[in-house]
């Protein structure tokens, strides 16, 4: 359970109707971000889910024995694109990055764009066997 004061002040935001509207609206925009996330990855091929509630999405983006991070951090100074290893999010999500949707449309398009070519390159060239 959360604090008293804090329960109180979510659920005065929760009753208030502009809050309502304003949530509402703030998840029909995340739901276009995700929409155009995977419409990148259906169309480079790396389609795998759609998120159902979350402002982020998981790429796979080497196997699951590569260094993730070390990926991520070559990602950012080759291709300019920040994301998050999926290792820092348990071992499950070893190999994958997560990418943010909390961005503008035209900077989760391109950035998506960016990850998918990078990927396509890193897996015919250093992940292959």
């Amino acid at each position: 359970c959360g604090v008293p004061f804090a329960q109180a002040g979510a659920l005065a935001a929760l009753s208030d109707p502009a809050s309502q509207a304003a949530s509402v609206k703030m998840a029909h925009e995340y739901r276009k971000r995700r929409d155009v996330a995977v419409a990148v990855l259906r169309e480079f091929g790396f389609y795998a889910y759609t998120p159902a509630g979350a402002f982020y999405i998981l790429v796979k983006a080497c196997p699951a024995e590569a260094d993730d991070l070390e990926f991520c951090k070559k990602l950012l100074v080759d291709q300019g694109v920040a994301v998050s290893p999926g290792s820092a999010f348990g071992d499950v999500a070893r190999g994958y990055v997560r990418v943010s949707l909390a961005s503008e449309i035209s900077d989760v398009e391109e950035g998506m764009r960016r990850l998918c070519r990078y990927v396509g390159r890193k897996n015919t060239t250093e992940f292959s066997t």
